[in-house]
């Protein structure tokens, strides 16, 4: 696809140009603050989970899966396309077409809150969230501009800003909901505003950079210019926003549906476990991933036997130095989740050892998940997130709807999905060997032609 192959090249031409340590320092630079602001979350977890009951935990939990959907079309994924044109000037208006999709976005979401609140028979958890529904339109703002703004700063080499707004962000959440929570004892309020709040403080900094220092150039956007850029790169929303769609509710499916057929007090515990479990994925697997898509689109076609030996130690080292810590957590879980987190929350580490095999194989996903797009198997992509989809959906709907406990219900849910992340595992490394099987016979044919000479 066309698409694929301009991030592609551009990314290719990242690589040659920062090959000399600076990519690995910028990643590194991004890595480690993703982690930071991550570890800073994480460390407030003990004493929030101290503050607000698994109940609270609960309803920001279905706030938080109807946001991770949001963040996939906050801007109908032109933000994405901002790093490609070569002229700032198109890039200026791809800007501008991305704040226009913003704006048309949380007025649709903000309807449909209007919805929700007045025909809350719709959806049942609508009555117990109340007035905060209306914070979901406030984070979508704040969502689309934050990832506008980053994409924008990435493009001029704005690292340490788009580094310190991850920290602006995260310490702003956590300080609202801890101080919110102190003051009202606990309300769920405080979860989900400081959720929205910290969502549009990550862009102020890295607003006041950009205005001050691309003002002039923004300024001379027109509706025309804009007009075209826009059909350009109409590809972004047109496939990449579907396709996300379907990747996120994949994963967000679950807390929405356990709502749905449980107690807050079990989505709570739940949402505690799956934050607490994702530590790896985030901390580790995104800096992985990041430098991996990148190897990935440059070896694709160049060296397949290359990429598929890396893939290969990628996935055997994380598997054997993930099986200790594995064994670990299905030992101590329990004990530990009712330490760290309150004897409340021991219920979670039940949780955590019934849906540890998942987190072992999602943390390989996350460091290789882009190799089927960096392969141009968007296809397969595709298939396997409806797949995956359908699969977890249905399993959750007829296990509850069979009356089976929490515990259960899980154990089901994680069978599932952990044979699911097997199955992309599988279909990453079959993508790489076909690409080295056509590779071979290229080189065959060519070495077949006759030389002709003189």
């Amino acid at each position: 696809m066309k698409l694929v192959s301009l991030v592609k090249a551009k990314l290719i031409a990242t690589w040659n140009g920062l090959r000399k340590g600076e990519f690995t320092q910028k990643v590194s630079l991004l890595a480690g603050a993703t982690a930071g602001a991550y570890a800073l979350n994480l460390a407030a977890a003990p004493l929030l989970t101290r503050i607000y009951t698994t109940a609270a935990f609960g309803h920001v939990q279905i706030y938080t899966s109807l946001m991770a959907f949001i963040i996939v079309f906050a801007a109908l994924r032109y933000e994405l396309s901002v790093v490609l044109p070569e002229d700032d000037d198109v890039a200026a208006n791809l800007v501008a077409v991305s704040f226009t999709a913003i704006l048309l976005v949380t007025a649709m979401i903000a309807t449909a809150v209007f919805f929700a609140l007045h025909y809350h028979r719709l959806w049942r958890r609508a009555a117990e969230l109340g007035g905060y529904l209306w914070l979901l339109p406030v984070g979508a703002f704040g969502v689309g501009v934050y990832q506008l703004l980053n994409t924008w700063g990435l493009r001029h080499h704005a690292y340490k800003d788009v580094a310190l707004s991850k920290f602006s962000q995260i310490g702003a959440q956590v300080a609202i909901q801890v101080g919110i929570g102190f003051a009202t004892h606990g309300s769920m309020g405080g979860l989900i505003i400081g959720d929205a709040c910290g969502r549009v403080s990550g862009s102020l900094r890295i607003a006041k950079v950009t205005f001050r220092r691309d003002w002039q150039r923004l300024r001379r956007v027109r509706p025309g210019t804009m007009w075209q850029a826009a059909k350009r790169y109409r590809n972004f929303p047109l496939v990449l926003a579907g396709s996300g769609l379907i990747n996120s509710a994949g994963l967000q499916i679950v807390p929405l549906l356990l709502s749905a057929f449980y107690a807050p007090e079990m989505v709570g515990l739940y949402a505690v476990t799956d934050r607490t479990m994702q530590v790896p994925s985030v901390l580790v697997g995104q800096a992985v991933s990041q430098v991996y898509m990148v190897k990935a689109a440059q070896l694709g076609t160049s060296a397949p036997r290359t990429l598929r030996k890396l893939f290969t130690e990628i996935v055997t080292r994380s598997l054997l130095y993930g099986i200790v810590p594995l064994l670990l957590l299905c030992a101590v879980a329990p004990a530990l989740f009712a330490i760290v987190f309150g004897e409340s929350w021991r219920m979670a580490g039940t949780y955590a050892r019934v849906l540890a095999p998942v987190y072992y194989l999602s943390f390989i996903h996350a460091c290789t998940g882009m190799t089927l797009n960096m392969l141009e198997r968007q296809h397969w992509q595709l298939a396997w997130d409806t797949s995956r989809l359908i699969v977890v959906g249905l399993t959750v709907v007829l296990g509850a709807s069979a009356g089976l406990g929490s515990t259960s219900l899980l154990s089901a849910f994680a069978g599932v999905s952990a044979t699911a992340y097997a199955v992309h595992i599988a279909l990453c490394y079959r993508a790489i060997a076909h690409c080295e099987r056509r590779s071979v016979r290229l080189e065959e044919n060519l070495q077949a032609v006759p030389v002709l000479t003189s």
